[in-house]
């Protein structure tokens, strides 16, 4: 049950990956509602810790991405 979680939040990071690179792109697309309040908490408890933006950068879905791997790695 903890694997296809986790495996679920890594494709939800992924999606708000491709949401962010989009709007990079100057398309008018949104992040959807159930994405931020799925993911935002994450983001925010590991940006609590461990300064993930250096400049235009964000580097805590990178972060995040890199534990769930590790975790799944060892499961």
């Amino acid at each position: 049950m903890m694997i296809i979680f986790l495996y679920l939040i890594y494709l939800l990071i992924i999606v708000d990956i491709i949401f962010s690179w989009l709007r990079l792109f100057w398309m008018k697309l949104s992040r959807p509602k159930f994405l931020i309040s799925t993911i935002d908490p994450i983001y925010l408890y590991i940006k609590k810790y461990i300064p993930t933006v250096f400049w235009p950068f964000d580097f805590t879905p990178l972060i995040i991405l890199l534990f769930i791997e590790i975790f799944l790695h060892y499961i």
